[in-house]
């Protein structure tokens, strides 16, 4: 169509030119106004529809970058959604940033081949090329199509993705829950295992004169008696306990314990102290120590 309104304008000029030559006459002037006016429609008109065509093909440049947008887009989320692996939360959210930017985009897409669409019929009578535009447009049009499908696919898949993290995630929740209930219950049995470990290892000693052993019924002519008060012992772990100190010039041991196990030592102030030496020996017989002391 350019070619047409170019040739229009250059046999006006022509037309002009040979006219110039001859007499002028009113007639002639008349006819050469009108020529002018029809060449200066031709130029407006030609100027208009340069500049609907520049804006038919920005509109075009725009779609075709949507859709390579869209695609690059979508190559991701094909991606990220075809294997049977679990998302991250972060992938996740870029996934459904990148389903609503493509959203967006065709939706821009579709309002821009509606508005192609309306300036082709508008202009069919004006563009030379109004066939090969609608090809184009219906092009588009298909490739819109295509695209819609193939976002619902993807937003199907995201979605069945959506209910499997969400079903692994209660699943989790029921794990974590489990999990914390047998730390707890680890926590307890623990606590139960130290409280009778330090059972286990408790043990008791006293020591005193004949006089105040008998008394308290813990040594009756020298073995240990019954129905002792037992306030008169001292409590002590027999891991921790090496040293009993006597306070006493003489000892000697009323409860029964492995030779071996113990020693007397003899300080320098001339006083004993009693001193285990193998814990786990000294006391496998009897949980009781009594020590029979003279000043």
């Amino acid at each position: 169509m350019k070619k047409a309104i170019i040739f229009s304008i250059l046999a006006l000029s022509l037309f002009s030119t040979s006219c110039g030559d001859k007499k002028a006459t009113p007639v002639v002037d008349n006819k050469v106004g009108e020529l002018e006016k029809q060449r200066d429609s031709l130029l407006l008109l030609n100027k208009q529809v340069n500049i609907e065509l520049e804006r038919l093909m920005d509109a075009l440049n725009e779609i075709e970058a949507n859709f390579q947008a869209i695609k690059a887009a979508e190559n991701y989320v094909e991606i990220q959604t075809g294997g049977d692996g679990l998302l991250t939360q972060t992938t996740m959210e870029r996934i459904r940033g990148d389903m609503q930017f493509i959203t967006e985009l065709l939706a821009r897409n579709r309002a821009h081949i509606d508005d192609l669409e309306k300036k082709v019929k508008s202009y069919a009578g004006q563009l030379g090329q109004s066939k090969g535009l609608q090809a184009t447009i219906v092009r588009l049009q298909t490739d819109l199509s295509t695209k819609d499908a193939e976002i619902a696919a993807l937003k199907a898949e995201l979605a069945k993705k959506d209910r499997l993290i969400e079903d692994l995630t209660f699943d989790n929740m029921d794990l974590e829950a489990k999990i914390q209930a047998l730390k707890e219950k680890d926590t307890k049995q623990r606590a139960l295992i130290a409280r009778q470990q330090i059972e286990i290892r408790k043990v008791y000693y006293c020591f005193g004169t004949a006089k105040e052993l008998k008394t308290q019924r813990i040594a009756l002519k020298g073995q240990l008696g019954t129905n002792f008060n037992s306030n008169y012992f001292i409590e002590a772990d027999k891991l921790a306990l090496k040293t009993v100190q006597l306070f006493a010039r003489k000892a000697k041991l009323v409860s029964k314990h492995p030779i071996g196990s113990y020693q007397f030592v003899r300080k320098a102030n001339k006083e004993l102290d009693l001193q285990i030496t193998n814990p786990a020996k000294f006391w496998s017989l009897t949980k009781y120590l009594v020590v029979e002391v003279k000043p």
